[in-house]
């Protein structure tokens, strides 16, 4: 494959806490304690705060307009400012670069020096100001396994101006990556986990004492590996550049060793496809095929943060629910208690409005009974991206999942996501709180690959005020819970922009919105994108949609055999105004035992069934096995039909046998 390769990360400045790093696991090592990474917990939620007056968006404008975005971090009280020389040098010639502020304050940059080859800027910004809060370089680079933080503005900036925060460890040192096709190279650089993205780039990575630790640069495709400028070439360079003297910058040197170092703790065929150089993807396989030789074909990694959250914090939590269409799962959904009968689940409208038989999926854990049966459609909620489903159930009312309490999560807070086991699948921290994503969300970031190539840009569909978390997510694993490791509820996953930002609607407005869905109302997404603006909604079709969507979810079915034995579903539906009972709307096939539109349900066995809920209770009231006899009226005349109860897909369903 040709894919780009390695995306910049902008992080911004951190500055943050006093905190023993002794509470840190060793690359190697068990995992530390609970209680050791809530310290952890407490210093990033520190230097999130403090960090974020040091953090700046770098915008690049050309022509009069946005050609990209950066990020950078204040080093000094007079208005230095470190970021990326990939950042900075696309304003070259007729551009300009902006500072933006996270108090939405837009101040111009100018270029002191670079390092080109390495990858380091240092700016001023202009005016008079001398008292600029600004970052203080760490003595020693972090070790490998120590935590660090990153602030910056991944996928570019939004409308709150707020640098988005993301933490993980240190996976090594001493790293050389070369990017030939842009002739940067990274010498000595710190590889993390932390999930970083275009937009990143030139941003602070900070050490839990809230010292700058490194300038995000670069991030790899594969095998969660992000490097940034280590704090000992910053101090190297800085002098040099502070006086306006460009630094030549160092090569990588031995190609060889350098790829078989990030072939020692990554997928050496992984790293091999992802490279877009030739020449690079050549030597990559080259290197694969000599660390079997060489013993070293294990590939083994330092512990990563996942490591360490997911030992610390194993749960087990309350189970995430399936969501299947016609077997196939399409996302996960969080349970939102019992009620009546009915266990009630939210997950995405997307899969909410799958196609085919909708079914959940549940294992028993903490505070949860299993769930497995087909679901029916509540409703949809466009503007918050949920869609409410419900299963029937004998389990006693429950109540829904405990919000985590007020002041519990903010910046920097860890979260855990499980899975349908109810271990932690993910784990991450809260990036942002708050935030709301705008109906026109695309702009371009700067990224190193593709450096000289139209900048990168992310398509986003609005939302509201949402948490941001920066834990990875599938796409069908999206409707999923996002906890605190306490278990409390944070809010529901709906949407992963890209590394480091999922969308969660937050546990605070889940009851409201679950409530109107209830109740039948829909909400129609607001637009994502094109020209603005845009007509008025159908507000009378919708309405419509809404009860047909209910009818149909109320619907009782009926199961004809085809003739290659598959049961096929037969809907009857209460009809909206009166009627002789359950209706179908539409014919089921051509074989005798089919029915036809119009065709009206009379009786179950001896149970009349006027209406859609009493055919349903008399199918319940029948044993696995049962037989009985089915009326249907058609145009009047009463069509009488054999029918059984069989076993299909793990539940009873009331099969039409013979018409008599």
């Amino acid at each position: 494959m040709s894919r780009p390769l390695f995306r910049p990360q902008p992080v911004a400045h951190l500055v943050a806490v006093v905190l023993a790093l002794a509470l840190l696991a060793d690359a190697a090592g068990a995992a530390p304690t609970a209680e050791a990474l809530g310290r952890v917990e407490a210093a990033i939620r520190r230097v999130a705060v403090e960090a974020t007056p040091k953090t700046v968006c770098v915008r690049i404008d050309r022509g009069g307009k946005a050609a990209g975005f950066g990020s950078g971090a204040i080093v000094s009280a007079e208005g230095l400012v470190l970021t990326c020389a990939h950042v900075t040098e696309p304003a070259a010639d007729g551009g300009r670069l902006v500072a933006v502020l996270p108090d939405g304050t837009e101040v111009g940059l100018s270029l002191v020096a670079s390092n080109a080859k390495n990858d380091l800027s240092l700016c001023r910004l202009v005016g008079e100001r001398r008292d600029w809060p600004a970052y203080t370089l760490a003595p020693t680079d972090p070790a490998v396994g120590d935590w660090v933080v990153a602030l910056g503005h991944p996928g570019g900036p939004f409308a709150d101006h707020q640098p988005t925060v993301a933490a993980g460890k240190v996976t090594a040192v001493g790293r050389s990556l070369p990017l030939m096709l842009q002739g940067k190279a990274y010498v000595g650089a710190l590889q993390t986990d932390v999930p970083l993205f275009g937009g990143n780039s030139g941003g602070p990575l900070v050490d839990l004492e809230g010292r700058l630790a490194g300038i995000n640069g670069a991030m790899l495709m594969v095998g969660d590996a992000a490097f940034a400028v280590a704090a000992s070439r910053i101090a190297r360079d800085l002098p040099a550049l502070s006086e306006g003297k460009p630094v030549e910058g160092d090569d990588v040197g031995d190609l060889f060793s350098a790829m078989s170092d990030l072939a020692s703790d990554l997928d050496p065929d992984a790293l091999a496809e992802a490279f877009a150089d030739d020449n690079l993807r050549e030597v990559m396989r080259a290197v694969g095929s000599m660390q079997g030789m060489l013993g070293r074909d294990d590939h083994r990694k330092a512990r990563r943060r996942g490591d360490d959250l997911g030992e610390a914090f194993p749960g087990p939590y309350a189970p995430a629910a399936e969501v299947l269409a016609d077997g196939r799962r399409v996302a996960f959904a969080t349970a939102m208690g019992v009620r009546g009968g009915r266990a009630l689940f939210l997950t995405t409208s997307r899969a909410g409005t799958a196609t085919g038989e909708l079914r959940v999926r549940r294992a028993a854990g903490p505070g949860a009974s299993a769930v497995d049966a087909v679901a029916r459609v509540r409703g949809v909620d466009g503007e918050w991206d949920l869609a409410l489903l419900d299963v029937a159930t004998d389990a006693a009312d429950e109540p829904a999942p405990a919000p985590a309490a007020a002041g519990s999560t903010t910046r920097g807070s860890f979260v855990v996501v499980p899975d349908a086991s109810g271990r932690p699948t993910h784990a991450g921290v809260v990036a942002a709180l708050g935030r709301t994503v705008g109906t026109e969300r695309r702009v371009p970031t700067i990224g190193i690959v593709r450096l000289f190539q139209p900048a990168h840009t992310s398509p986003f569909r609005p939302y509201p005020a949402m948490t941001q978390v920066d834990a990875p997510f599938e796409a069908d694993e999206l409707g999923a819970p996002v906890l605190r490791p306490d278990g409390t509820l944070v809010g529901v996953a709906v949407a992963h922009f890209h590394g480091g930002a999922t969308m969660v609607v937050p546990a605070t407005v889940l009851t409201a919105r679950v409530a109107r869905l209830l109740d039948g109302i829909d909400s129609a997404a607001p637009p994502s994108y094109g020209p603005p603006p845009r007509s008025a909604p159908d507000r009378a079709a919708r309405a419509a949609r809404a009860t047909a969507r209910r009818r149909d979810a109320d619907a009782v079915v009926l199961y004809v055999p085809t003739l290659a034995g598959v049961l096929r579903p037969a809907k009857l539906l209460d009809p909206e105004a009166g009627g002789d009972g359950p209706t179908a709307a539409t014919a089921s096939g051509g074989s005798a035992l089919d029915l036809e539109a119009g065709d009206v349900l009379a009786s179950i066995g001896a149970t009349k069934t006027p209406t859609a809920a009493a055919a349903r209770a008399a199918i319940a009231a029948l044993a696995l096995g049962a037989k009985t006899e089915v009326v249907l009226l058609r145009a009047g005349a009463p069509v009488r039909f054999a029918a059984e109860v069989r076993e299909e897909a793990g539940e009873p369903r009331l099969t039409l046998t013979a018409q008599r």
